[in-house]
């Protein structure tokens, strides 16, 4: 029994560990140093509480103050009212909090009348990354099938638990794919630094990679140490812990790579949260950047992936040349779902649509996204 708890003692440590090193990657302090924030211009800007130019954790530590009756002399609280409903309240602190650490801003109104794009996606939203700002959203509380838009959050927990270069070897794990699975083609015996497994994660968007970071970063990692499934297990039990820490507050997740499972269910405003915290890792944004991606195994020689995303695709008519990936997702529950990550005209921007219909509809919706963005 003494090796048991000391087995767990040791496991919750890990996980705390992990969550305060993904917290600082994101920029969000657990000991009261203000997050990144985002500069704009003007004096009153909305949620600068501290009047300082920026909007920070600071701000949200104010409002929280004001929200509990204590004294906040000297600054600002005319801004603090998040939520637009005439008062200050620990829900305001909390959006500020999301605000200033470069994760969910304050709700922002929507674009309308003719400058509201049509798409087709049961939920769907558009989101400056520059301005941190919610532009527009259709659904963007309704529950919605995940898909492969999973392995964003696969991807990201595996990162805060094993290096990026570490070399994995494949094993049977990738025999715990379903049926008709897309896959990255692996090969039991297989040795590749997780950047590459993630590569084949994210471009092809690979079931047996899902399972294969799984299973290994959860050993490594000392989650479990038992079989491929209860490794598994010990992972997506993962996920949904680091899925808390980023704020996906409406999202629960039953396996590593999407595929259609009773309960499992996430959101487009969640779905927003875990994208700006993906794009923030290196080896997820280089992993599906490209068209065709090249990729190492452990022993420098090379292999390529074609992508599912057809904005990369310079061949396709949906080709878009400020795409920058970032995941595509389809499965019978979900329809056919997209996130894209585009880069114009000095602006970064973030779409989600999920729930389509057919392959071209969510393609066609991103674009609209894209094409509403230059009205807001």
């Amino acid at each position: 029994m003494k090796n048991g708890r000391t087995q767990n003692k040791n496991r919750r440590v890990l996980r705390r560990t992990a969550a305060v090193i993904l917290s600082l990657v994101l920029g969000l302090s657990r000991f009261g140093a203000p997050g990144p924030g985002f500069a704009a211009p003007g004096d009153n800007l909305p949620g600068d509480v501290d009047c300082d130019g920026v909007l920070t954790a600071a701000d949200a530590r104010l409002a929280a103050r004001y929200a509990a009756g204590l004294e906040t002399p000297g600054f600002d609280l005319s801004v603090a009212d998040a939520d637009l409903d005439a008062r200050v309240t620990e829900k305001d602190a909390m959006l500020l909090l999301k605000a200033g650490v470069g994760l969910v801003t304050p709700e922002a109104p929507p674009l309308s009348g003719e400058d509201a794009p049509d798409v087709p996606s049961k939920a769907a939203a558009l989101f400056d990354v520059t301005a941190n700002k919610l532009l527009w959203a259709k659904g963007l509380d309704e529950p919605c099938a995940p898909a492969s838009l999973t392995k964003l959050l696969t991807a990201v927990t595996a990162l805060t638990l094993v290096p990026a270069d570490e070399a994995i070897t494949v094993g049977d794990e990738i025999g715990l794919i379903g049926y008709n699975s897309s896959v990255c083609y692996l090969q039991k015996g297989w040795m590749l630094p997780l950047r590459t497994l993630l590569t084949g994660l994210l471009c092809p968007s690979g079931n047996d990679a899902a399972y294969t970071i799984a299973v290994n970063a959860a050993r490594y990692a000392g989650l479990s140490d038992g079989t491929d499934e209860e490794c598994v297990a010990a992972f997506v039990e993962k996920m949904n812990d680091t899925a808390a820490e980023l704020g996906m507050r409406n999202s629960v997740f039953c396996n590593p790579d999407g595929y259609d499972a009773e309960g499992q269910h996430t959101t487009a405003r969640d779905l927003i949260v875990l994208a700006l915290a993906a794009i923030r890792f290196e080896a997820v944004t280089a992993a599906c950047d490209e068209h065709v991606e090249v990729a190492f195994f452990s022993n420098g020689e090379p292999v390529s992936w074609t992508g599912t995303d057809r904005l990369l695709d310079p061949d396709d008519e949906y080709y878009e040349p400020c795409a920058r990936g970032l995941k595509t997702g389809s499965t019978p529950e979900a329809g056919c779902c997209l996130i894209s990550l585009f880069e114009k005209d000095g602006r970064t921007l973030l779409t989600v649509t999920l729930g389509n219909e057919t392959d071209e509809d969510r393609y066609e919706s991103a674009l609209a996204l894209l094409a509403a963005a230059e009205n807001a």
